[in-house]
């Protein structure tokens, strides 16, 4: 259960991920950074959704739970923090081949550089490849409960985010508070900062590539917290 966001604005692209996780899934307060890459780290088994390394390439996560699940210890959170170490995507495909193994349940893996954005899909049978255009914004999400309509749902408040935020106006911070942090308490089961009885989003990354930065900010369960605490009694 995650949502992620690939923006062009002007000379950058800003890619945003919320991780949306169970309450009792503990994710770690820092960043696990080195000279070489920088990724959010999962406290109980170490992996991650997201990632960058030195080289400008961003790796995503979105476990998929519309198609068939099953119950196996391969955590997919691996493949990430393995991979962050290679300088090309087509490195990254190719030892990716290697990692993937057929017990690991359904997800899709997007790698994502300066000029393209790569998905890897894997449906539990079929493993494919698809390359997108980065001329336009793109929104990928995924969910446990109602996956079809939470996306229908989603797609759509990126549109009306897109169509009603000025081109000159849309910056990492904009993309952040008014669609990734947008608070929606009537639609919390759906919206992209989700919230249910058992889930919610666990935490927010966002990276920022261009000719001349190569950047990545997180935010904790703590700060989203906050910042509904600040909405509910505002």
């Amino acid at each position: 259960m995650c949502t992620l966001s690939i923006l062009p604005i002007q000379d950058k692209l800003i890619i945003t991920m919320n991780r949306d996780e169970r309450y009792d899934r503990v994710e770690s307060k820092n960043m696990c950074v080195t000279k070489n890459f920088a990724h959010p780290c999962d406290a109980k088994k170490g992996g991650t959704c997201f990632g960058i390394n030195r080289h400008g390439i961003i790796m995503a996560l979105l476990n998929r739970y519309d198609i068939y699940y099953k119950k196996t210890n391969l955590s997919r959170g691996r493949f990430i923090p393995e991979l962050l170490s290679f300088q090309t995507i087509t490195d990254v495909i190719d030892a990716f081949h290697e990692m993937h193994m057929p017990h690991d349940n359904p997800f899709e893996i997007f790698l994502i550089s300066k000029s393209k954005a790569v998905c890897i899909r894997w449906d539990g049978e079929l493993r494919t490849t698809k390359e997108f255009s980065l001329a336009k914004p793109l929104l990928f999400t995924s969910s446990s409960a109602n996956p079809k309509a939470v996306s229908q749902f989603r797609k759509k408040l990126f549109k009306e985010f897109i169509q009603n935020t000025g081109a000159n106006e849309i910056t990492s911070d904009v993309i952040l508070h008014n669609l990734h942090m947008r608070y929606m308490p009537n639609m919390l089961s759906s919206a992209i900062l989700m919230r249910r009885n058992t889930t919610h989003t666990k935490s927010i990354t966002q990276a920022v590539l261009s000719d001349y930065e190569i950047s990545i900010s997180y935010w904790p369960e703590e700060v989203i917290a906050d910042k509904i605490h600040a909405n509910n009694y505002s």
